[in-house]
């Protein structure tokens, strides 16, 4: 199968998005100054609020494994229709 046709364009990645003010401000500095962009990828600070390094491999009950962080996403359905819909933009996020 080929890939999603943005999957070949141009993309911003790092570790360390702050907030959902810093990850807005990315995708509106790309916009505004012409750059391409067409997908954002996440590392880490996306899905959970604390790291599950020295977790054994039965983990914790009140880890959320697949939440989403509420520093970086406190309305994670409207922000990625948002970046999706009026930003043009995709967002993945990186899972270890």
């Amino acid at each position: 199968a080929v890939l999603p046709r943005y999957a070949f364009g141009f993309g911003a990645s790092r570790w360390g998005w702050k907030n959902r003010a810093y990850i807005e401000d990315t995708i509106t500095k790309f916009r505004e100054r012409n750059h391409p962009i067409d997908y954002i990828i996440i590392d880490f600070e996306w899905f959970t609020n604390e790291s599950d390094y020295k977790y054994t491999k039965e983990g914790t009950q009140y880890y959320e494994d697949f939440g989403y962080h509420p520093l970086t996403f406190d309305e994670p359905a409207k922000q990625l229709a948002a970046y999706r819909n009026k930003q043009h933009i995709k967002m993945a996020g990186i899972r270890k």
